[in-house]
């Protein structure tokens, strides 16, 4: 795999975002940069060459937990289409894992993981950083829509 794409470029946004008021030298910032370049570059190369891409997401920290949808919009912003990020976090995860009998797609047989959001995620991404319904292996765990 790409050495960009090997760590989680959620979890480097994140950090970068919590860090893009420290004071930086201008060769801090020219490597930030540099590095940031690199993974977009490792996503737009993957993609070319028709690379298989799964999402997982390494919370880092516990407070982190919950935030999948981060890596999808930061995958967004390295240039992978929306449909191709929503791809990579469930049918290709799924592929790539072995597990495509039981999960990845709405199909009969498979544990019906499904959530939904308002809004359209192949427009914004972002959307699916605020779930607003879950179902989990065909039951309700969470339903704002309603209320």
């Amino acid at each position: 795999m790409c050495d960009g794409l090997s760590k989680s470029v959620g979890v480097i946004d994140a950090y970068f975002e919590r860090t893009k008021n420290d004071p930086m030298t201008p060769k801090q910032r020219e490597r930030r940069e540099a590095f940031l370049q690199g993974i977009q570059q490792s996503v737009q190369q993957a993609m070319s060459l028709g690379v298989k891409i799964a999402s997982g997401f390494d919370a880092g920290a516990p407070a982190r937990q919950g935030r999948n949808a981060d890596e999808l919009v930061s995958l967004t912003r390295r240039g992978m289409p929306s449909l191709e990020v929503i791809r990579a976090a469930t049918v290709n995860a799924a592929e790539l894992m072995g597990w495509q009998d039981n999960i990845g797609a709405v199909e009969a047989g498979k544990y019906a993981d499904l959530i939904a959001v308002e809004g359209n995620p192949l427009t914004d991404i972002a959307v699916l950083q605020q779930v607003k319904f879950v179902m989990k292996s065909g039951t309700i765990v969470k339903d704002t829509l309603t209320h």
